[in-house]
């Protein structure tokens, strides 16, 4: 293709050339091991988070609508990833989700548990939030999801897995308590938003003018208190109309300032003069723009990369996020400010990372290339070259394998680092794809699946080896049986690690109508015991699983206490 530079063994979308297509099966199954036909399964970048997933560690995205698929009557599936992983893998279905991490091409397959979700509902009768954009983002838990205050002051937030949150609103920092969703959550969470009274906004009119003729339909325009030489926006980026009109507002606590309007429209640039609110603002589009030019490579081999993140942080810039194309330029041109817009351009070496943000022609450059590279932060001056070129370095790989005291391996074990998580396979090996150069000084800690909750520590990570061996107690695991009065029917137990909060454990499992639950195979240790009623916790005990069951199934008679009411938590209230 013309003016497109191919790498050797790639393709035009970045997939590898000559080589049979990988797959990736699994099956989604439901809260109670039931299959899920007709769920969204999605392939996602790996160590990173979507709106599908809520329990990763960095927050990223999906992969395109082509890379997934939908579970057979069976629930199960068949991916076809680019190369072997670690991937992650996401699947919904109605008031449902849930996610797998760490999955290879080619390995074994896989189930992926859904959880039921909630919607977030609020009402507020501040005028100021009418119309606001809300966000809902989760505390330790990367998920971020966003909606609309309606006209008459509701907002609904859609599919919130479990977790603690925090609601915020884009018209005014109002202060939300923070929101608890637990397990088995009902179908809607109500969410109290505190009345704030908000002064009404400033407007700033003026016109925007190229070489002194009126009319530049196509600017944007943008508000800047002036702060020395340094553009701190303190308004929405506007458009002007088509006589070059513009309105911007500006909070009354500003009233007391001086301002600049900043103006583009595509390679041409201009400011206006030092006004205060009141005064006449005129902008002619006098200036050049500078045209950010960016390829990013691979450091070890030099090849370019195809598909990096690029986020650019610098006053008034046009296109903030893209990503590169195959020859690891960008997929879309950024013009800048020029450098010299306010006068003699300001040295910029011995100013804060957030003072860099404000100079014109310059910008903060944040690159990410996962999984396997590190990510890279740095600062373009325009002017300086032609071409920059950014060499990422390659993301160190932690390869091992689990095994008990006696030698047995321990299949479905969570391995979990900070840097994130990976699930040992059937000969007990997991690999760990680290974002930091600094990987080795990490914990390695571990878990039985699915729970969540309080893990040993295991020795420090080697990283670039596949040797690493690490020895845990016990990987063996056995069935378990709960039997309850039969009054309890309906309602769910919960067993989590002793000290694991409920939020961090696995999906509660349902009582019968003779009272029996039989809950994941468990490893023998000491746990807690939950008996739960629509989101509730009605009674908590010890439940200690020592030693090995005789017969290969540990069961258990539990005798429920009476609840905080003075009812047992099955009596129907």
């Amino acid at each position: 293709m013309e003016g497109i530079h191919i790498a050797p063994g790639l393709n035009q979308l970045g997939m590898e050339i000559g080589r049979q297509p990988r797959s990736l099966k699994g099956r989604v199954i439901g809260p109670a091991g039931e299959p899920v036909p007709d769920a969204e399964v999605r392939l996602q970048w790996p160590g990173i988070a979507s709106e599908d997933l809520g329990f990763w560690t960095t927050p990223g995205f999906d992969l395109p609508a082509s890379r997934g698929t939908r579970s057979d009557s069976r629930g199960e599936f068949v991916l076809s990833p680019t190369s072997e992983g670690p991937w992650g893998i996401s699947a919904a279905a109605a008031g449902l989700r849930g996610w797998r991490a760490g999955v290879r091409a080619d390995g074994p397959r896989i189930d992926i548990r859904l959880a039921p979700t909630t919607t977030v509902c609020a009402t507020t009768l501040s005028e100021a939030l009418l119309g606001s954009a809300a966000t809902l983002t989760g505390l330790g838990v990367p998920l971020r999801l966003e909606s609309r205050v309606d006209p008459s002051g509701r907002l609904e937030i859609g599919g919130v897995p479990p977790g603690h949150y925090r609601l915020s609103f884009e018209a005014y920092p109002v202060v939300v308590p923070t929101i608890v969703i637990a397990d088995r959550p009902p179908e809607q969470v109500q969410v109290s938003v505190p009345n704030v009274d908000v002064p009404a906004p400033l407007d700033i009119r003026g016109r925007v003018q190229t070489n002194g003729n009126p009319g530049t339909p196509s600017a944007s325009v943008g508000l800047f208190v002036d702060e020395g030489g340094l553009l701190n926006l303190v308004s929405q980026i506007s458009k002007a109309d088509g006589e070059g009109r513009f309105v911007l507002s500006v909070r009354p606590h500003l009233a007391d300032r001086t301002f600049r309007v900043v103006a583009v429209a595509g390679d041409r640039a201009g400011v206006s003069r030092l006004f205060r609110i009141g005064e006449s603002c005129e902008v002619d589009l006098d200036r050049p723009t500078m045209a950010l030019r960016l390829r990013v490579i691979d450091g070890p081999s030099g090849e370019p990369l195809a598909g990096a993140q690029i986020r650019i942080i610098s006053p008034m810039v046009l296109t903030q996020d893209c990503t590169t194309v195959a020859d690891g330029r960008m997929s879309a041109l950024t013009n800048l400010l020029p450098r010299d817009l306010l006068g003699p351009p300001r040295p910029w070496r011995d100013l804060s990372p957030q003072q860099v943000r404000l100079l014109p022609g310059v910008a903060e450059i944040q690159i990410d290339h996962p999984p396997w590279h590190l990510g890279h932060t740095g600062v373009y001056e325009t002017g300086v070259c032609e071409e920059l070129v950014v060499s990422l370095g390659r993301a160190p790989v932690v390869e091992g394998r689990v095994v008990d005291r006696a030698g047995r391996v321990a299949v479905g074990f969570r391995i979990r680092t900070r840097d994130g998580t990976a699930d040992t396979d059937e000969d007990g090996r997991f690999v760990l794809i680290c974002s930091s150069a600094e990987c080795d000084h990490h914990d390695l800690r571990w878990a039985p699946l699915p729970d969540w909750g309080a893990l040993e520590r295991l020795p420090r990570l080697q990283t670039g080896s596949i040797a690493n061996e690490y020895v845990i107690p016990d990987a063996r695991r056995w069935p378990v049986e709960l039997r309850f009065p039969s009054d309890c029917e309906g309602q769910f137990a919960q067993i989590t690690l002793k000290g694991a909060p409920p939020v961090l454990g696995p999906i509660p499992s349902p009582i019968d109508a003779q009272g029996l639950c039989t809950p994941n195979s468990l490893a023998a240790g000491s746990y807690c015991l939950r008996l739960m009623s629509r989101g509730r916790i009605m009674s908590e005990t010890e439940l200690d699983l020592e030693p090995e069951p005789a017969d290969g199934v540990w069961r258990r008679t539990i005798a429920v206490p009476p609840d905080k009411d003075g009812d047992l938590p099955g009596t129907p209230r």
